[in-house]
């Protein structure tokens, strides 16, 4: 086996092993996956742009403090992002011609935490385009082929990270989920990813879909280097309301862990039904849970949501995808910062998506959000239908909901307002104090 081959199919706790016995160093790996993109990524269409001399750069500074014996896990680690996170001085297309230019002068929050872990940035990759869609064989070759069978599709939108984690482009890399575009490549291209909670992992400076049900994770060889990769871009981020205040648990701790009392939720049978499933995907999904059972889990049936009720959450992705690129964006760097969608008048707001979003339902996640950070309350008090136990919104009711009271008006627009005011009072009343301490 050459080294390419060798160090390219690496793990990231492999390669953190081999660097500390100095079988290789950083800036040898980082030669080898640049070779192996340049050589390869013409077929694949992984990136959108490599960054090579950036790499080589990171690398030396990685064998510099390995020298030192620096104990980051990911130190040296390579590692690609998908297009839409901001990264400064580098083109941050989100997969659109219209951005091709763009340079942000920031890094996204996860962007710049897996900096500071020490891992060396290859470059930015293939997505579809704005994060939406599902790419088809006929639509496949703009978001990369699939490295197993050039003829299939891997998925998306996070297609480039399925495809340069299983070519062996990069060893780990970083993608959004909105409806399934960290899963499917990952479930496509044979490897592992994860959709964190929502809120875990912050969002600020990554290009949204639609921010309240956007989430950011890793897709990588293994569930070990998941773990690694969520440790280091977990966690709250000031700058982002939406995220968790929530301690972060020690993941790669967690892989030792048993799955007795799991409580695992296996589709039941009108998924076969209804979508065809081919059998071997049945057969191996059956032996996952044998598996999981067998270990000690409490594997249980889960019939899905009829297809109907997932136009709701369409009409939630597509009206707040509208009202971040509908407007023009004052600076690069503000074309990646969230809460577009909140700041819009109400009159700037479109017939659908004042449907759909609600004014006194957004200003009321605002507060709220601003709320818990000034008063360091872990939820709101208050649960109305489409929020979560933590106070996000994770369902929003459509124009043509029942859910309405005698004068036909939301009941979630009630709830909403009486939560705004609340969470006004609190945050008034803070600055008030404020003024006084002044």
């Amino acid at each position: 086996m050459t080294f390419e081959r060798e160090v390219c199919y690496l793990t990231a706790a492999e390669l953190s092993e081999g660097y500390r016995r100095k079988r290789f160093t950083a800036l040898e790996v980082t030669e080898a996956l640049l070779r192996r993109i340049e050589r390869l990524d013409g077929g694949l269409r992984a990136y959108i742009t490599v960054t090579a001399d950036h790499a080589r750069a990171q690398a030396k500074a990685a064998d510099a403090a390995l020298s030192q014996s620096d104990p980051r896990p990911l130190l040296g680690v390579p590692l690609a992002l998908k297009d839409l996170f901001a990264t400064k001085g580098i083109r941050t297309t989100a997969g659109s011609k219209v951005f091709w230019d763009r340079v942000p002068t920031e890094d996204a929050t996860c962007v710049a935490r897996l900096r500071s872990a020490g891992t060396v940035l290859l470059g930015k990759l293939t997505m579809h385009e704005l994060a939406y869609g599902w790419p088809t064989e006929e639509g496949q070759l703009a978001t990369g082929r699939n490295p197993w069978d050039t003829t299939r599709i891997p998925a998306g939108s996070s297609s480039g990270c399925g495809v340069a984690v299983a070519a062996g482009l990069a060893t780990i890399t970083l993608g959004s989920d909105t409806g399934g575009s960290i899963r499917g490549p990952a479930n496509n291209c044979g490897i592992v990813g994860l959709k964190p909670t929502y809120g875990r992992v912050s969002v600020r400076g990554a290009a949204p879909l639609s921010w309240s049900l956007d989430h950011m994770g890793p897709l990588c060889r293994t569930v070990e280097d998941v773990a690694l990769t969520l440790a280091a871009i977990a966690g709250v981020d000031r700058r982002d309301p939406t995220s968790s205040t929530r301690r972060v648990p020690d993941y790669r701790a967690a892989l030792e862990a048993d799955v007795k009392g799991v409580r695992v939720g296996v589709p039941g049978e009108s998924l076969y039904r209804e979508h065809a499933l081919d059998g071997e995907i049945r057969s191996a999904l059956e032996a996952a849970a044998g598996v999981l059972r067998g270990s000690g889990a409490i594997v249980r049936r889960v019939e899905m949501p009829k297809p109907a009720r997932w136009q709701a959450i369409v009409n939630v992705i597509l009206s707040e995808a509208y009202e971040y690129h509908a407007h023009p964006r004052p600076t690069p760097a503000a074309s990646h910062r969230r809460g577009d969608a909140r700041a819009l008048p109400s009159d700037r707001r479109d017939p659908h998506a004042r449907g759909v979003l609600p004014p006194d339902h957004v200003r009321r996640i605002s507060c709220g959000a601003r709320r818990r950070r000034a008063t360091a309350e872990p939820a709101l008090d208050l649960e109305p239908r489409g929020l979560s136990l933590a106070g996000h919104a994770v369902w929003i009711q459509s124009r043509r909901s029942p859910d309405r009271d005698a004068a036909g008006r939301p009941r979630i627009r009630r709830a909403a307002a009486a939560a705004r005011r609340r969470g006004v009072r609190a945050i008034d009343g803070l600055a008030r104090s404020a003024s006084a301490a002044r």
